[in-house]
This record gives C-alpha cells, structure tokens and sequence, in this order.
C-alpha cells in the first residue's frame, strides 16, 4: 500500500481544480473551489488552510480549516451575559474550527470509496500540525449529523454536543401546486393567509440577478439582521458584486421584497449539488414589523426550490415555527471539539455533558 502524502496551502487558488472537484463529487455540496474562492473572497477574518492527502496520484481526501475569531452565539445561548463569557473563552483557546462558514457544512471531503478507517486518522494528523501552527489550543469540526458516523467514531477523544438543528425540506414535487396539496389544510390555509395579508400590505417579492441588485441596500439590510441578533458581521465590502462576478446564474437565487417602491427585505439562496441554502436574509425591522415581509419570503424559498429542481432546501436554524408551517423537519447536528491538554479536555467534555443535559 502507497504512504499517504499531504500538501497543504492557504489559498484555494493553489488547489488542483478538476482533481478537488472530481474528489468532491456530487456528495459534497459547497465543497467545489469555485465555493472555497468565492468564501475567500466574501468573508471577513478568513485565513483557511487545504489539506490535500494523496495516495500515489490519487487525492483520497482534504479538508478545510481556519483559526475562527468571530462567533456566531445568539442561537445557541439566549443571555446575553453568558453569550459574552463564553465569547471570551473561545477568543483565548483560539479554535481551529475545520467547517465552511455561511454554508454551514463541515471541512473535510473525501474521494468516492475511499476507507475512512484509514484516512481520517492520517487527515487528524494533519490538523493537529495546523493546530500547533497556529498555537490554537481547540480544535472543532462542525457542523456534522447522525450519519456522519465515521467522522464521529474515528476520532477519540472529541466530544460530541449539539448545536442549533437545521430545518430542512425535502423537495418531492414538481411544480408549486402539488407541494401545496400536499402540506396539511391548516398548513396551507395559514400559508395562504400569510401571502394574502403581505399583498394586501403591498409587499412584493422580485427575482432578480446579483448583478442587478441594489447591492449597497442589500448589505446595509443584511447587517441589519445581524446587529438586531447581536452577531458580529464577518463579510467583506461589496460582498455582492465579488459573488455577482465569481458565481454563475445556476449558482443562486435572489430575491427582494419590496415595499411602496423601497427594498426592506432580501435572502439569497445558494444552490449546489442538489442543495439549496437560504441565506443573507435582510430586513428593515421598522418597515417590516407587521407586513409579514418575511414569511412571505421564505415561503418563496420554497417555489423557487422547486422550479429549480433542487432535491433539499435547508432554511437555517432559527424561526422553525415558521418553517415548521412550510413543512420543514429538524435536523440534528452536532460538533466534534477537542482541547490539546487532556486535563482541560476532560473538564471541557464533564462541563459539555452537564450543560446539555
């Protein structure tokens, strides 16, 4: 058996294209280096590095990782005041976090029929070498779920602990009609009392290019969001433009709500391999407050989803009463996370277990 090689870079670029893709395949959604650029060229505080573990000629896996600074706490912890306590704390370990961030899948692929028995232990060793690169004392793979079994029982010593579930729709229709026949009657009546009182308040929802956006309108909308969670905004400047010019129309949907000719509401859905993400959504709060500008956008993800022809459309993990009403399932997830010293690490993975129960 061939000895396994690893090559590692910190831009995408470096990355051998057709090879990566091909690794990747269709099981890996935003995985594709079109994707790793485009997450450079967009995100804020990024500094990745690739692992790329050959065997021979043969790329049997890689992974994606970078030292994360910014965190994302308001759906997971509801006080504020333990939300910036444990912002503090992860700021001193300095997690190495291995997930792509905005599409919320985690970083690392491999080939087609490759034995994760034998390389995931060979892909952690390279981690840990970043690790120590970086003087990170915790190491955090997320988002995974239930079936990423292989990844979860490789990797002694990682706890497992839940984070915010995913709400998820699996799209088995063909055309917008047969998805409402479906949904139950109070389901669908609610819906259709929801975009029946959005028109009457004059909410109108367009589809329209990123080149086309108002860009400058959409990113103030999109930050809106954010302080109104008090999340920390971790894209770039003109955002819009650089995933107008690095993705192709096939590559996303945008919408923006309308509202007596103004734009107070967007969501951009990304799409790959069959997915559909709903992201960057917007609001002007003051404007939105009682015209259901929102739920009438995200019961457009759903037409949209299907007329593309995508197999799964995931909405994200907050307000799943509302998605729940679009027929949306939960779907768990978890993160593997580790700290270098075993005394800590114990510690960490008692305090985890006490916390989640």
């Amino acid at each position: 058996m061939r000895e396994y090689k690893a090559v590692i870079t910190r831009r995408s670029e470096e990355l051998p294209e057709l090879i990566w893709d091909k690794m990747c395949g269709t099981r890996q959604p935003f995985a594709h280096k079109r994707w790793l650029m485009l997450l450079e060229q967009i995100t804020g505080d990024y500094h990745p590095y690739y692992v790329q573990l050959w065997q021979g000629d043969q790329l049997v896996a890689g992974a994606a990782c970078f030292a994360q600074r910014h965190f994302h706490l308001s759906a997971h912890l509801s006080s504020p005041l333990l939300a910036g306590v444990t912002q503090r704390g992860l700021r001193l370990v300095g997690p190495l976090s291995c997930h792509l961030p905005l599409f919320a899948y985690p970083g690392l692929f491999l080939a087609e029929n490759v034995s994760a028995e034998m390389v995931l232990p060979q892909l952690l060793n390279e981690l840990k070498k970043v690790q120590r690169t970086e003087h990170s004392q915790l190491l955090s793979i997320n988002p995974l779920t239930t079936t990423d079994k292989a990844i979860i029982q490789q990797w002694p010593g990682f706890r497992p602990t839940h984070i915010v579930a995913d709400a998820v729709l699996d799209i088995a229709w063909d055309s917008y009609d047969a998805y409402q026949m479906w949904l139950p009657g109070k389901k669908r009546a609610e819906i259709r009392r929801v975009r029946n009182r959005a028109a009457d308040a004059g909410v109108q929802i367009q589809e329209c290019s990123l080149f086309e956006t108002e860009a400058a309108q959409v990113e103030a909308l999109i930050r809106e969001v954010y302080q109104h969670h008090g999340s920390s905004y971790s894209f770039k400047a003109e955002m819009v433009e650089n995933t107008a010019a690095l993705l192709q129309p096939s590559d996303y949907a945008h919408l923006i709500a309308r509202h007596e000719g103004e734009v107070v509401g967007t969501l951009t859905l990304f799409i790959s391999e069959g997915v559909m993400l709903v992201r960057w959504a917007g609001l002007d709060y003051e404007r939105t407050r009682d015209n259901f500008t929102y739920h009438l956008l995200m019961s457009e993800t759903v037409r949209v989803a299907i007329e593309r022809g995508v197999r799964q459309l995931k909405l994200g993990g907050t307000a799943f009463t509302l998605k729940k009403q679009l027929g949306a399932r939960l779907e768990e997830r978890i993160a593997l996370v580790k700290l270098r010293n075993p005394l800590l690490n114990r510690a960490m993975q008692l305090a985890l277990a006490w916390q989640q129960k």
